[in-house]
């Protein structure tokens, strides 16, 4: 049965701000939340993961993989 979730990622370089915003917004969707940060633990989210690594177009698809693998 199909659902849906979100699967948030960052390389945490933004003002924190605009992560803030952005945080808030997704959270009214009501949808359960997979967070995957890059090298540095994350308060948001339902499923919380952090990968160790080098930010890149690389990197940000094994971010997005590793939250496919937790649904």
């Amino acid at each position: 049965m199909p659902c849906k979730e979100i699967l948030y990622y960052t390389c945490n370089t933004h003002k924190p701000e605009i992560d803030e915003t952005c945080r808030v917004q997704l959270a009214k969707a009501g949808l359960p939340i997979v967070a995957i940060s890059l090298n540095k633990e994350l308060d948001f989210g339902d499923e919380r993961i952090t990968v160790q690594g080098q930010r890149g177009p690389e990197m940000m698809h094994k971010q997005i993989l590793e939250g496919l693998e937790t649904l």
